[in-house]
């Protein structure tokens, strides 16, 4: 891609885009994809899959950022790539040992952006999803999958199904 062809497609994207591009960049084939694999079970066995939210209200969430937060953000990851990636494979093997709460509060302890907007971008989300994941339950048997950081916590959304007096049990893939 030419210089122009680059500032042509990069600034329309809002920046959590290209935090997502170098991340990716960075782990490509070195990391699974769990989004990924549980998509390819789901249309293996012929199951719906439905969302919590839409794209659209996922990338919205960066609109409540200024633009230096954004930048921010963008540039925490430039700046020390190899500390980045070491954070991700921690978070990685906290989430493959089920180690969920540690796994947040490492999220929620960091000073990056997203920890400082927490409420946001986890919190409200996870009580916005909690009806629609007992209506999915209720309409059928489901299997719900969500980002890892969304578990954990006093607000995660184990905890939030717990206190509406739903059973849960791991389930190891």
């Amino acid at each position: 891609m030419n210089e122009a062809q680059f500032r042509g497609v990069m600034t329309k994207m809002k920046p959590f885009v290209a935090v997502q591009l170098a991340t990716q960049m960075h782990f490509f084939g070195k990391t699974e994809s769990y989004e990924m694999t549980l998509e390819k079970l789901a249309k293996e066995h012929q199951l719906e899959i439905k969302g919590l939210e839409t794209v659209e209200e996922q990338l919205n969430l960066f609109d409540g950022l200024s633009r230096e937060e954004q930048t921010e953000m963008v540039m925490e990851v430039v700046r020390k790539p190899s500390e980045q990636y070491t954070e991700t494979l921690t978070l990685e093997k906290l989430y493959q040992r089920q180690q969920v709460d540690s796994l947040y509060l490492m999220i929620v302890d960091s000073e990056g952006t997203i920890a400082s907007e927490n409420t946001r971008f986890i919190d409200d989300r996870n009580a916005r999803w909690i009806p629609m994941i007992e209506t999915y339950m209720t309409e059928k048997r489901s299997f719900i999958a969500v980002g890892a950081g969304h578990l954990g916590g006093p607000n995660g959304l184990i905890r939030l199904l717990q206190k509406r007096g739903y059973q849960l049990t791991p389930v190891k893939l």
